[in-house]
């Protein structure tokens, strides 16, 4: 079995259908982190629609998914198509995934992880964007990753569609046993939703067998923020510090100012993903002391 010991900072977003914010997740979280501390962050669109560079503003510098298909195809070293941000690495996706192959003998699981491995070591954090649904490069995916989180919305047929993404979790743990799930993100929520989400937890725990799963931070439904930041490029946090002046959203908030019609729902949407990447962040490190302290009881 591939020695995936190098991988134990690799992340996958992933969902079992369209729309559940995956992408945006994928790259705000990636952005937040990049831009704190300087870590180094690795970004990987693994869908052929290429989304990340919209999200990201660098579409007209991809290459569309050509790096990423030959070294999947070679087993070659991964590399950075293009870096998004400061201390943010970017290997583009986009139609050339389409004609992406699995060869005689090639194991899909095995495909990314050996590609990823000689680079690993150069990252902070990888944070692999998947296509929604399963195929052959969701099952790369799972094959390199350390973490999953799904994304979903909060209605039961959404969430009780996450044993079909657990069902793809187990058969890619034969090859990659430290696949963890760290947990689910509800997206498209209203701001006030406290039955909502109990509700959601209850289907969660019916689905997954475990309502800690459930993150505590849901991600709001604010499709003109969304639609804003995909056309300039921005993320959520970009946009909201995007004020006249340079002025930075919480000085008209604590001033009574109104906030520019721009970003009105940036703000709040930005205060979602910081706290969706603070949770994110603490879940890996309690995890990674409980690895420890296991390994340390195994001496």
């Amino acid at each position: 079995m591939l020695d995936r010991n190098e991988l134990s900072r690799v992340l996958a977003i992933h969902t079992g259908k369209g729309g559940a914010k995956k992408t945006s997740i994928a790259t705000n979280v990636s952005g937040i982190i990049a831009a704190a501390d300087n870590p180094r962050v690795l970004l990987i669109d693994l869908d052929r629609q290429g989304n990340c560079g919209e999200d990201l503003g660098y579409t007209d510098q991809a290459d569309n998914g050509l790096g990423l298909r030959n070294a999947l195809e070679t087993g070659a070293p991964l590399r950075p198509t293009l870096t998004a941000r400061k201390n943010l690495s970017v290997i583009a996706g986009g139609p050339e995934l389409k004609n992406l192959t699995v060869g005689p003998g090639q194991n899909p699981f095995d495909m990314l992880a050996t590609c990823l491995i000689p680079i690993a070591a150069d990252y902070e954090l990888i944070v692999l964007d998947t296509p929604p649904g399963g195929s052959a490069t969701v099952d790369m995916a799972l094959g390199a990753a350390h973490y999953l989180i799904i994304p979903s919305p909060p209605d039961r047929s959404s969430i009780k569609g996450l044993e079909f993404v657990a069902e793809s979790v187990d058969a890619a743990r034969l090859y990659n046993p430290m696949l963890t799930l760290l947990g689910t993100i509800l997206v498209e929520v209203p701001t006030s939703a406290t039955r909502i989400r109990a509700e959601a937890m209850e289907a969660l725990e019916h689905s997954l067998g475990d309502p800690g799963l459930l993150f505590r931070t849901s991600l709001r439904s604010a499709l003109k923020t969304a639609e804003t930041g995909r056309r300039v490029g921005k993320l959520a946090h970009e946009l909201a510090a995007a004020e006249d002046n340079g002025r930075p959203f919480w000085e008209f908030l604590r001033t009574g100012q109104r906030v520019p019609d721009r970003a009105q729902s940036a703000p709040g949407l930005a205060s979602d993903y910081f706290a969706i990447t603070d949770e994110l962040l603490l879940r890996i490190n309690e995890e990674e002391s409980r690895l420890a302290h296991a390994e340390r009881e195994n001496q």
